[in-house]
């Protein structure tokens, strides 16, 4: 009867949806963004648009044949379980006589650290690049989004008090309680022992820490502190830094005909049996005394954590926390100086063994000889060594999940029979998140890495009619490209991830099957698996260009290579085709123009383009 309003009526509802669409895409590609633990977030959001959002579960232990259903005495286990722990693995270690003595004479600082007062422009600046935007609270129910939203208003006052506690070498006792939340890992849900605390410190108190933080790392940096065998926690060193140091080290000495093989230690629980005293005193050879040793003194005494659970009541869901209790040893999880506190604990191991490759708690040791009959009983007295630095510094090493890796050239397997039967002996073994084989062939990373990759394009399949190419691009970044950025490029096994790479970048822009893939990659502005690799070399050679010699090294004419890296001689091409060897004759191709940028940054943005 009225058909120009019911083409009004449907071009309203046309637009009606369409917005409804956006505002629904926006909500949940932000809430993916946004989220700490983007894998989970977008399993839940699967589940809850298929219909199958699991409803929560409370959480019941089992202790002895009891049965513990009450939430408050649920809590109250927990807490006493996590703080028992690690006292239990400490007391089982039997603590041997071994001499600091070449430790002290040769890492001891006689500079004293200086905490300076801050500015409030300076503290200002210091924060914002620092605190995250989280919307997660601790025990003062701060959340971090609204405490860096606020810097600007509260300031002044802030200052001043992080300038007291500086000025007096004290922390804030208020801020020493944090909060921890069980998360089930694996096993059965009623033993106690298979969940991971994770603890949450309150927001102000973070302010205090990366301020403490900021006055620290000029400290170590001044001084060359922090070994260069450390990884984790450092500034322009990444796992990809760790595993191609690791790899290149092992791929040299087999083209020198070394037997090599690789000790993995598993440490228990390492940041949460640090000793305090022994930190305190190792703080103290780094400089580190005074009114700022008091205020780390201070920091590390003290502290409480109390257990926080959900339980379901009918339809209510309730939050219930345990007594606190205190925590007498490890640094402080949760925290921003906890991490740095652990590299600095740690740092002296290299004073002993100089043959490791550490990433915070990982530790790995690369043992080599020309005679094969040697290798094993040298690998054995060297772990005897770390068994007795860590056993001497309080640390647990777990033999049963410490392990010797023998790495070979094709079709040479000597090195895979040992008499003694009390060594783990693998083929292969997960190293930083990658797999390892006897032969660095990388099939079985690459099988393994496969099948995460078949995961993720599911998810982005499911999820790709509720989120803009945006942020699926944000979450391709973070959740699969970050995995393709590894030295095993040049690798035969690599042409099957390439291939899924393909069908995930083919989901993304919604093309079919079929269709090629080089435009989609450029109009996404999406690295191929070959040009991540390329970029990976080239960004180890140019951050590592101190450790390899140019022409002009050894002549000064003025040739036109002559500031061009020398390319190794190898042997095996195995060699030939090392992160190293590879990096260098595609840094010597690069223009000039490129190879004489100078940060890092600058470099990788005018490569990509």
């Amino acid at each position: 009867m009225y058909p120009a309003l019911k083409k009004l009526y449907l071009t309203h509802k046309c637009k009606y949806r369409q917005y409804i669409m956006n505002c629904k895409k926006s909500f949940y590609g932000n809430l993916i963004k946004s989220s700490d633990n983007k894998n989970k977030t977008v399993w839940s959001l699967i589940s809850i648009l298929n219909n199958n959002e699991k409803s929560h579960k409370n959480i019941t232990l089992k202790n002895s044949e009891t049965i513990i259903d009450d939430p408050q005495t649920i809590a109250n286990t927990f807490n006493e379980n996590f703080i028992n722990g690690p006292q239990n693995i400490q007391r089982s270690i039997k603590r041997n006589i071994y001499s600091t003595s070449n430790f002290e004479s040769n890492m001891t600082i006689r500079e004293s650290m200086c905490a300076l007062p801050f500015s409030e422009t300076e503290l200002l600046n210091c924060l914002k690049k620092s605190i995250k935007n989280k919307h997660s609270s601790g025990p003062d129910d701060i959340p971090n989004s609204l405490l860096r939203s606020s810097l600007h208003i509260i300031i002044k006052p802030v200052t001043h008090l992080v300038n007291m506690s500086f000025s007096n070498g004290v922390f804030p006792k208020e801020l020493k309680l944090s909060t921890v939340h069980p998360v089930h890992k694996k096993g059965c849900s009623r033993d106690c022992s298979n969940y991971r605390p994770i603890s949450v410190s309150s927001a102000l108190s973070k302010v205090f820490e990366y301020a403490m933080l900021e006055r620290l790392n000029s400290h170590l940096v001044k001084y060359n502190i922090v070994s260069n065998k450390q990884h984790g926690f450092c500034n322009g060193k990444s796992t990809i830094t760790a595993i191609n140091s690791f790899v290149n080290d092992i791929i040299s000495l087999l083209d020198k005909k070394q037997n090599v093989l690789a000790i993995f230690c598993d440490l228990s629980r390492a940041f949460d049996t640090v000793d305090h005293l022994l930190l305190l005193e190792k703080l103290n050879t780094y400089g580190i005394r005074g009114v700022v040793a008091n205020w780390f003194s201070s920091y590390l005494s003290g502290r409480c954590q109390q257990v926080e659970i959900k339980f379901k009541t009918g339809s209510t869901i309730a939050k219930f926390l345990s007594t606190a209790l205190p925590v007498n040893m490890g640094v402080p999880q949760g925290s921003v100086l906890g991490p740095i506190l652990f590299l600095l604990f740690i740092n002296d191991i290299v004073m002993f063994l100089n043959c490791l490759v550490l990433y915070a708690d990982d530790t790995t040791a690369l043992i080599s000889g020309k005679k094969q009959e040697n290798i094993y009983p040298k690998a054995v007295e060297i772990l005897n060594k770390l068994s007795n630095w860590f056993n001497f510094n309080k640390l647990f090493l777990n033999h049963d999940k410490t392990f010797f890796l023998p790495f070979t050239t094709f079709g040479n397997n000597h090195l895979s029979d040992s008499s003694n039967k009390n060594i783990n002996i693998l083929g292969t073994g997960k190293f930083l998140g990658i797999y390892l084989d006897q032969n660095l062939n990388w099939k079985c990373h690459c099988e393994n890495l496969i099948k995460r990759l078949n995961t993720y394009c599911y998810q982005i399949r499911n999820l790709k009619e509720l989120m803009d190419v945006n942020h699926t691009l944000n979450y391709y970044y973070a959740q699969i490209q970050s995995r393709l950025s590894y030295v095993w490029g040049s690798s035969s096994a690599a042409k099957n991830v390439f291939l899924v790479q393909k069908r995930i970048v083919r989901c993304i822009a919604g093309s079919k099957k079929f269709d090629s893939c080089r435009p989609i990659f450029k109009k996404l502005n999406i690295l191929t698996l070959s040009s991540l690799y390329i970029l990976e070399l080239l960004t180890f050679i140019f951050h590592n260009q101190q450790h390899f010699l140019r022409h002009s090294s050894f002549h000064n004419y003025n040739t036109r290579n002559k500031q061009q890296f020398i390319t190794p001689l190898t042997r095996l091409k195995l060699a030939h085709n090392s992160p190293t060897s590879m990096g260098i004759k595609l840094f010597n191709a690069l223009p000039s123009t490129l190879r004489s940028q100078g940060t890092i940054k600058c470099f990788k943005t005018s490569l990509k383009k």
